[in-house]
């Protein structure tokens, strides 16, 4: 369950200097653990792979949708 990455985070937290998150969705639970580390000043950049090419909604600037179909390319540019 996505509730134990954020305990562990959490448990956690005072070591980090920077996140990277690769998720398969966008809801309210993975935004508040977003939240959680941009509170204590934490960058975060966030992947989410998609099988849409482009979104049908809107992601804060950190969130960067990858098309499963061009992972890749998109991330060596």
């Amino acid at each position: 369950p996505f509730a134990e990455l954020k305990n562990l985070t959490e448990s956690r937290i005072k070591r980090m200097s920077g996140c990277y998150l690769v998720l398969t969705q966008w809801d309210e639970e993975r935004e508040s653990l977003v939240n959680l580390l941009q509170a204590r000043d934490i960058p975060v950049t966030v992947f989410l792979l998609t099988a849409l090419e482009s979104a049908l909604w809107s992601f804060p600037e950190f969130v960067t949708p990858l098309p499963v179909h061009d992972v890749a390319s998109r991330l060596a540019s």
